[in-house]
């Protein structure tokens, strides 16, 4: 590994992990674009360590059946140029919007909480922070689903529109739960 680039406890699990599955896998050919998803759809989902898809089975998702999109609080305005590519590129028709109960967007209510700590390392990282909308989900995730849907919806780029969901994934049950 380059000195540049320490080597962690975590980068040696991970190129330790790898060696094992490559040395029993047969990569996919990576010259070309990928195929499509086998069953043509998206979930935008949080990044959240605890949730599916690191479960897959939990939504009954085999490799290679969709495109899997993850970001902080499952942000659809964050996915969106994921979401794009996926529709028009590789032929993705429905999209799933899962958000989750006990999500980390949902202990604060205003983009200053998140501000305020960043603005700690120092003036570039306060400007960094001021011009992002953390989208903080609060009190209200069933109405951060709704309008997480609602805007790709309305997205005109978006290919298909009229296939959009809106979940909620309760963590303490594991049960999804449809809101829109």
């Amino acid at each position: 590994m380059s000195s540049d680039y320490p080597e962690t406890p975590i980068t040696r699990h991970t190129l330790s992990s790898n060696a094992a599955y490559a040395k029993d896998s047969h990569p996919a050919d990576m010259a070309q674009t990928g195929p499509a998803p086998t069953q043509h759809y998206a979930v935008i989902t949080c990044m959240d360590a605890r949730l599916l898809p690191s479960v897959p089975s939990a939504l009954g998702i085999a490799p290679g059946a969709a495109h899997i999109i993850r970001n902080g609080g499952g942000s659809a305005h964050d996915a969106l140029r994921s979401l794009l590519a996926s529709q028009h590129m590789l032929m993705t028709e429905e999209v799933l919007v899962i958000k989750h109960t006990d999500c980390g967007f949902s202990h604060f209510a205003k983009n200053e909480v998140v501000r305020e700590k960043v603005a700690g390392m120092g003036e570039g990282a306060k400007r960094t922070a001021e011009a992002i909308d953390f989208e903080p989900i609060g009190e209200d995730l069933e109405g951060a689903v709704r309008r997480d849907v609602e805007y790709l919806r309305a997205e005109e780029a978006l290919k298909h529109r009229g296939k959009i969901s809106g979940w909620v994934w309760e963590t303490d049950s594991g049960r999804l739960r449809r809101v829109c």
